[in-house]
């Protein structure tokens, strides 16, 4: 589903490449390509398996046209930041964190978009707006100590990773469905106060 083009994902990612000057750039699904031609880190690296709808992307701007999962088993580079608006599949999210953190520099950060579904509608089927992506989300909630886990609860939420400590989620929570993600939101997903100002 093609969705809009929302700012304040683009202003959370160069809040954080100015914060800790970053420099290599890593995008998983570019849609139109607005996110990844405005981002400001000096080396950026984007893929996707349709760049058809690709809209004047800058020449220095490396594009792979492949599946994330061919990306990862060819690529070599390490990132500071990687931002993950790919397959909105469970498993696929999961996939594409996993190895993104295998790839992310020590002080780096991984943004992943679609984790905090505005509506019902948006997380229907894997196809919806923000899919089920959370649903993977709570998975490394319950599952990674070592990673350090938020979510800025705008822009259909945006979820923060870096290395560090998170205290681990009971994995009885309950049925992961709707109602019990409005209920428990703020402590599934952790949610937190935007840093943009």
């Amino acid at each position: 589903m093609e969705k809009s083009f929302s700012p304040h994902r683009l202003k959370l990612l160069n809040f954080y490449s100015d914060t800790y000057q970053y420099q290599d750039y890593l995008e998983i699904g570019l849609a139109r390509g607005e996110c990844i031609s405005s981002v400001k880190c000096r080396n950026k690296t984007g893929v996707d398996p349709d760049i058809s709808r690709l809209h004047k992307i800058p020449a220095d701007i490396e594009i792979f046209e492949m599946t994330s999962d061919t990306f990862f088993q060819i690529n070599k580079k390490k990132f500071d930041l990687i931002f993950i608006d790919g397959s909105h599949r469970k498993d696929d999210f999961i996939n594409d964190v996993i190895c993104s953190l295998e790839i992310l520099k020590p002080e780096g950060t991984i943004i992943c978009h679609d984790v905090s579904p505005p509506s019902e509608a948006h997380q229907k089927t894997d196809l919806s707006a923000c899919g089920h992506v959370w649903k993977g989300w709570i998975h490394f909630r319950q599952t990674m100590h070592n990673i350090k886990m938020q979510v800025v609860d705008s822009d259909n939420g945006c979820g923060i990773i870096n290395p560090g400590k998170q205290e681990l989620l009971s994995k009885h929570i309950g049925e992961l469905n709707w109602e019990n993600l409005q209920k428990y939101k703020k402590e599934w997903l952790n949610i937190i106060e935007s840093p943009i100002k």
